[in-house]
């Protein structure tokens, strides 16, 4: 383990226990936080997808977030299909 990861593992053992559910399940920002949230073990990274996230879906949100139980939600997620988005403008803009 690095001098890096050795202090950020020390720093992260003083937070309380905390689940954090992230959109987004495959994207770089959910790939960073749980890379990051290994370091600590009182910090668990709920990754939240398809099938059982659908963000056009108000009552699958809910759904998933109930499930998951998480302390904080972070909603990394994007419509990542440029050439689809300006045909699917609605969609693109709700997700």
């Amino acid at each position: 383990m690095s001098a890096w990861a050795r202090e950020q593992s020390e720093s992260l053992k003083h937070v309380k226990p905390l689940r954090v559910a992230v959109t987004g399940s495959v994207g770089q920002v959910v790939q960073s936080l749980i890379r990051r949230a290994s370091l600590a073990e009182n910090v668990t990274i709920i990754p939240l997808a398809r099938p059982t996230l659908d963000l056009g879906d108000e009552v699958s949100i809910m759904s998933a977030i109930a499930t998951a139980r998480p302390d904080i939600v972070v909603n990394a997620a994007a419509y990542t299909s440029v050439d689809r988005a300006e045909d699917e403008s609605q969609l693109a803009f709700h997700i």
